[in-house]
């Protein structure tokens, strides 16, 4: 897993060689998970169908069991090589 680091204010890092990425680390999980949650479906320009779909199956709704299985999915699509247990 190689992801490219953030600084301070959330904006990538760029020019520091190997030190602009979390490569195989704990930190690479966080920042493809906390990325992941922050990227709404519909936000990205190039693929309208990326993200966590808030709007379409989360806010506003009253069955807890919708929300975690929008996530899981959402999850599911940054790893999909790995099988998510139920929690």
């Amino acid at each position: 897993m190689r992801y490219r680091r953030e600084d301070e204010s959330g904006d990538y890092t760029f020019g520091q060689g190997d030190n602009t990425f979390l490569i195989d680390s704990p930190e690479a999980v966080a920042q493809a998970v906390k990325t992941r949650f922050e990227l709404w479906r519909g936000q990205w320009f190039l693929d309208l169908t990326e993200g966590t779909p808030y709007i379409q199956s989360v806010l506003g709704k009253q069955r807890s069991d919708v929300y975690i299985l929008a996530n899981r999915y959402s999850l599911h699509d940054c790893y999909p090589d790995r099988r998510l247990e139920k929690a």
